[in-house]
């Protein structure tokens, strides 16, 4: 096996990221209900960050009944937990369940008639994401992402308190680009009255 050692190009990621430092999503990101919707922050921060972690490949989520594909049906089924403050949305309770066990919770809000039609795939791997989060939030943070996000004095990145460095004890939070936690960031500066604070 023959290895290929790369090497990082500094300058083009300055340039890169001087360019996408200043991009933000449309205001209409925040305008529907799952940003909107009057609930305990809490629930709330759980609901956003439960639905960003097990939203990848998701184009074969669709309700045709409700005219709805992939993000656009998580933020409804997770909006739907939030009205009703679901127990799919409480750490103690989710850490306390196998992947299977989770995986059956969520297939009746992912089909439109038969769960056993579920449009929602790789359940398992999704539900242990899931409860990894809810184990960490537990052991961690007494169950509570808000204090997370309160120890992190709302910096991106601090010193290893930042932000970004907190949510990399979530396995489907960890990966080196980033990607879910600013997602989860771009929403968190939409709702919340502090924005985040960068570098």
């Amino acid at each position: 096996m023959k290895f290929i050692f790369l090497e990082v190009n500094k300058k083009q990621c300055e340039k890169v990221a001087n360019i996408i430092q200043n991009l933000r999503f449309r205001k209409s990101f925040y305008q529907d209900e799952f940003t909107l919707i009057k609930v305990d922050p809490e629930i709330k921060m759980r609901a956003y960050i439960y639905s960003i972690a097990i939203c990848h490949q998701t184009h074969t989520l669709i309700s045709k009944k409700r005219n709805l594909v992939g993000w656009g049906y998580l933020k409804f089924v997770f909006t739907k937990l939030m009205k009703t403050n679901s127990e799919l949305l409480d750490p103690k309770y989710l850490e306390k369940l196998t992947t299977d066990e989770l995986s059956e919770k969520l297939k009746p809000f992912f089909c439109e008639d038969d769960p056993n039609v579920c449009t929602l795939d790789r359940l398992e791997e999704r539900s242990r994401f899931i409860i990894d989060i809810s184990k960490v939030l537990s052991e961690k943070y007494d169950g509570k992402i808000t204090k997370l996000v309160e120890l992190s004095n709302i910096f991106l990145i601090n010193d290893g308190k930042g932000l970004y460095e907190l949510l990399e004890d979530f396995d489907c939070y960890s990966d080196t680009l980033r990607k879910k936690s600013t997602v989860f960031f771009e929403i968190f500066n939409g709702i919340w009255t502090t924005p985040a604070k960068r570098p």
